[in-house]
């Protein structure tokens, strides 16, 4: 999954002020784990699919 704006500059948002990541392929049976700082909607595009835009979306919430 990538969160990079230069990636797909259309697909991906992010709440202002949070930090874009990306966690690269991951092969079968990997995991990928990262902490969100800001709470909002974050919209990502899957990089598992070349040339099918697939995106997905997360929402932080504060405790």
């Amino acid at each position: 999954m990538t969160a990079l704006r230069s990636a797909s500059p259309m697909l991906v948002t992010l709440p202002t002020g949070a930090n874009e990541f990306d966690s690269g392929r991951i092969g079968p049976g990997g995991t990928y784990t990262y902490q969100f700082t800001i709470a909002g909607r974050y919209q990502y595009r899957s990089i598992a699919n070349a040339g099918i835009d697939m995106v997905g979306t997360i929402l932080a919430v504060e405790r």
